[in-house]
């Protein structure tokens, strides 16, 4: 059977407040980066996209997005503004048969009220879109303690390493996100949450997860090198 989609583009926004007071109460916040993987219908990463874009509302990065993002003004003043930046992305997706994923439908929702706001097209509307961080948890037997999951909990969870210094770039956060999605897409993560669900011990119903999940890291490290030495092997 052919895959219904040929692509899987993941992507990450990152944003931030307007610091223009007469539009906040119908704009929240502004994309001030844009940052994308292309993953084919079998889950090998192919391309990426990754571009700043110039605010429209806001004069300065938020003290807390700079903080966690490590954007800071002088990166997006130069930058291209959103339709310019979103045409680019448009043309990089192409015309395959595409489905878009993110961790979170947060995304979506930036994107749907901010190109509605400034009078742009939302042509990313019409295509699939998969939020991973609503069917991550069920698939690997979190259930309701995983709901609104962290990418960065969910990587730990998994036994993917992240970087806490790239965490929140537009591009490092798709990577990752695409890596689960890979896991996902060829079967990986059954073979791991089997053998995960014998090691270790699952959390309670009262145990936050976070902590629990900050624990057993080690953990994780050591039984995905195992099953990494038993795949090479």
């Amino acid at each position: 059977m052919n895959p219904i989609y040929e692509q899987n583009i993941v992507m990450d926004l990152e944003f931030t407040k307007p610091t223009d007071e007469a539009v906040r109460s119908a704009l929240r916040f502004e994309i001030i980066q844009i940052g994308a993987v292309r993953v084919d219908a079998y889950g090998n990463a192919l391309d990426t996209f990754d571009s700043y874009v110039r605010p429209r509302y806001a004069s300065d990065i938020a003290w807390k997005v700079k903080q966690l993002t490590g954007i800071s003004r002088s990166d997006v003043c130069d930058a291209d503004c959103l339709e310019d930046v979103m045409g680019r992305f448009l043309d990089w997706v192409g015309d395959s048969p595409t489905r878009i994923v993110t961790w979170s439908r947060n995304d979506f929702k930036q994107l749907s009220s901010e190109t509605r706001f400034k009078g742009l097209p939302f042509s990313l509307g019409d295509m699939r879109w998969l939020d991973l961080q609503k069917i991550y948890p069920r698939l690997m037997g979190v259930g309701r303690k995983g709901r609104d999951m962290a990418l960065k909990t969910a990587a730990e969870w998994y036994g993917v390493e992240v970087a806490d210094d790239l965490l929140h770039g537009a591009l490092y956060d798709a990577t990752v996100t695409a890596e689960l999605l890979r896991r996902i897409m060829t079967g990986d993560y059954l073979k791991q949450k089997n053998v995960f669900s014998e090691v270790m011990c699952a959390p309670s119903e009262h145990e936050v997860l976070s902590a629990n999940v900050g624990g057993r890291f080690a953990g994780l490290l050591d039984l995905k090198a195992s099953l990494l030495a038993e795949a090479c092997g």
